[in-house]
């Protein structure tokens, strides 16, 4: 069986042989990791490299595993369990959280 990665199921071209678009909700789940993570690490210096980006976003988080962060980093986390999704929705509202009594939100 092929499967279509995310992004390429809107062309119809990449659906032939059987192939088989990745489903619109883990697309989904992939986006919001990405920009969930990427808004935790804020704030950006001009020329900071995207590994320290990576590296502030899990201090930001609790410090989560660190391929977990670069998946959700680089849109690969549309596979995941409910329970690790959920568990980063929890650092992240957190996070928020301090950043908003700090006055930084």
């Amino acid at each position: 069986m092929i499967v279509v990665r995310a992004g390429q199921a809107g062309n119809p071209a990449n659906l032939k042989n059987g192939a088989k678009p990745v489903s619109v909700t883990a697309s989904a789940i992939a986006d919001e990791m990405k920009a969930l993570v990427r808004d935790a690490a804020r704030p950006i210096s001009p020329g900071e490299g995207v590994k320290a980006q990576q590296r502030r976003a899990r201090v930001n988080l609790g410090f989560p595993d660190e391929w977990r962060v670069r998946f959700a980093w680089y849109g690969r986390a549309g596979q995941w369990s409910a329970v690790i999704v959920d568990d980063f929705r929890a650092r992240y509202r957190a996070w928020r959280t301090r950043m908003e009594a700090r006055g930084r939100g």
